[in-house]
């Protein structure tokens, strides 16, 4: 009897200790939720803060080259910090990616007032790490707005189709216009615009291959591959 009530309050004195450390666990992690929340908060917003410094700064530029890559540069930062501010924000589950990207080009189309574009977007399920999806959606903005500048420079209307679809184990995202095409002697390995070398250098950066190619109609398809190492 001494040992079956010897054995019931250890087990009662580990069951209550076992308790106490869950409840501990569990304010923990609501703090470190919290703090991760917080952090993920001032990122954002130190973000739309050096985008708007560089803003002010353009309006004392006169020199119209600086004047468009301090331009470019607040776009880039703004964009960055937006994007920033929806991976982070409460969801269930995995990212859903369809909407999540059509979010993303209807606010470059806003940014650039391109009211004559219609984009169109198409997404594949998939969940995909922070370390693939935070370039994977920074290449996408620079390419529509790549389509954007080059493909209608004169406010031309056109159509921008954006698909992301499983191939192979990997993933692969293409986005075409139908505007105005490379232009003659166009080459990847020695691209004059810079959008196109940060697309160049993140898709090094995942693991990615990418491509761009013209049709003599016009228009262009740009494609970035994920290998099935990159991509789960």
């Amino acid at each position: 009897m001494a040992v079956d009530i010897a054995v019931i309050h250890a087990m009662n004195v580990a069951l209550e200790r076992l308790a106490e450390e869950r409840n501990r666990s569990a304010r923990l992690t609501q703090q470190t939720q919290v703090m991760f929340s917080e952090l993920q908060h001032r990122v954002s917003n130190n973000l739309q803060l050096a985008s708007s410094l560089i803003a002010i700064q353009r309006s004392k530029v006169k020199d119209p080259e600086a004047r468009r890559a301090l331009e470019e540069a607040a776009g880039r930062l703004s964009t960055l910090g937006r994007l920033h501010r929806r991976l982070h924000a409460p969801h269930d589950g995995p990212m859903d990616m369809e909407p999540f990207l059509r979010e993303l080009c209807q606010d470059i189309l806003n940014t650039s007032g391109a009211e004559r574009i219609d984009c169109t977007v198409s997404a594949a399920e998939s969940d995909l790490p922070p370390d693939t999806l935070i370039p994977l959606a920074l290449i996408l903005t620079e390419l529509v707005s790549n389509a954007l500048e080059h493909g209608f420079p004169n406010g031309e209307a056109g159509r921008i189709a954006v698909d992301l679809r499983a191939d192979d184990g990997g993933l692969v995202l293409t986005v075409c216009d139908d505007g105005a095409g490379l232009p003659d002697g166009f080459s990847l390995t020695r691209p004059s615009s810079l959008g196109l070398k940060i697309v160049s250098s993140l898709a090094a950066q995942i693991g990615g291959s990418f491509s761009m190619t013209g049709s003599r109609e016009g228009g262009t398809t740009a494609r970035l591959v994920l290998s099935q190492t990159t991509a789960p």
